[in-house]
């Protein structure tokens, strides 16, 4: 298993009519042919080493995880920017709700 090559690319898109998201790898050859990934199942011994699907660098992930951003997948609650901002939120009502009652304000 080795990464990605620097020119190489992996993206992914919206599938909205199947219901998911596309994702691909490819990149070009010298002499001008596009080359593509596709996944090959195969059979290991039980308990044998798992080898990872893919291997990506840091550049290529940033890419697919914008891509995937794009296509409408967002994090899991409390996970991410998104987990953040409701936590945020949470914790800004409660201080909200002491200052009232502080204040006298119902």
């Amino acid at each position: 298993m080795s990464f990605l090559n620097h020119d190489d690319q992996i993206r992914a898109k919206a599938e909205p009519w199947m219901g998911g998201v596309a994702i691909a790898a490819f990149g070009r050859l010298n002499n001008g042919d596009t080359k593509v990934a596709t996944i090959k199942w195969e059979t290991i011994a039980q308990n044998a080493e798992m080898r990872p699907l893919l291997m990506i660098n840091h550049t290529h992930a940033q890419v697919l995880m914008d891509d995937l951003w794009n296509a409408g997948i967002r994090p899991t609650d409390g996970a991410g920017t998104a987990g953040a901002m409701r936590a945020a939120e949470r914790h800004i009502a409660d201080l909200r709700q002491i200052a009232f009652k502080a204040l006298g304000i119902q």
